[in-house]
């Protein structure tokens, strides 16, 4: 894959995890009395959906950061092992 494609892609991942953090803030306010009726076993299910939506959102833009980052880095150790072959 070619660092404009890998670009490409990270873009529109972070673009998506973007609306997808948006759509996180703007519906806090009505999910958390919808929420709050189903309680978890053992913790309260929205302080665990505080806590892991934002964390999950976070991680995506890391992989894909670190996609285009890592990925050409990968791809020239590819080409030299490629290259010192019989």
């Amino acid at each position: 894959m070619s660092q404009i494609r890998r670009m490409v892609f990270s873009i529109e991942g972070v673009i998506t995890a973007g609306f997808a953090a948006i759509m996180w803030v703007w519906a806090q306010p009505y999910l958390g009395d919808i929420v709050n009726q189903f309680e978890g076993p053992f913790s309260s299910t929205w302080d665990t959906l505080n806590l892991v939506v934002p964390v999950t959102i976070g991680a995506y833009y890391i992989i894909y950061i670190g996609y285009v980052i890592w990925g050409p880095v990968e791809q020239e150790r590819a080409r030299q092992t490629a290259r010192r072959g019989p």
